[in-house]
């Protein structure tokens, strides 16, 4: 919501010489070395923030009752994951937008959870899209020049859909 007053404060003002596509779709060619450095450093701490607290995650989003019980804190745990997901926002948000920024989060960890019922290999398998996806689609972006956010969001669209036809037939088995 906050973000759509944005934009419309942006698109009625002439003095701001803002294109609102980047907002959307990000800049990705147009990121620097520092761009990256920065954008390293903060997937780097994310990264350990995760590694540190997996256990807890893991326990506070499938059993939460047993949780509490051995003394997770669900605020501290839920804190921590904004944070993070905030963090992961804000690091993405120059290079691919806000929109593809949000395809990124969810379309990834989506596709694995339809491959695997393990945590694990869940988030191992989310990773290795992400990442494929987002080298795949600027590579494709840039062979077929089209704009490489959108490119790099089709490509993680794709491996959902071929995620969802392998797994198709054994998806009675994962248990939901």
């Amino acid at each position: 919501m906050l973000f759509a007053a944005g934009v419309l404060l942006i698109a009625g003002s002439d003095s701001i010489g803002v294109e609102l596509s980047h907002f959307l779709f990000g800049q990705i060619v147009t990121t620097s070395t520092a761009d990256i450095a920065l954008n390293a450093v903060l997937a780097a701490v994310a990264v350990g923030v995760v590694a540190v607290t997996f256990g807890d995650l893991r326990a506070l989003t499938f059993d939460p009752l047993h949780s509490a019980q051995v003394g997770v804190s669900e605020r501290r745990v839920r804190l921590v994951l904004m944070l993070v997901i905030s963090l992961a926002v804000v690091v993405s948000l120059d290079s691919v937008g806000l929109l593809m920024t949000v395809a990124l989060l969810v379309t990834p960890a989506a596709a694995a959870r339809l491959v695997t019922n393990q945590v694990t290999t869940m988030t191992a398998v989310a990773v290795g899209i992400g990442v494929t996806a987002s080298v795949g689609g600027l590579t494709a972006s840039y062979h077929l020049a089209t704009p490489p956010g959108p490119t790099i969001a089709l490509a993680a669209a794709a491996w959902f859909v071929l995620a969802a036809a392998v797994s198709w037939p054994c998806r009675g088995r994962l248990q939901i």
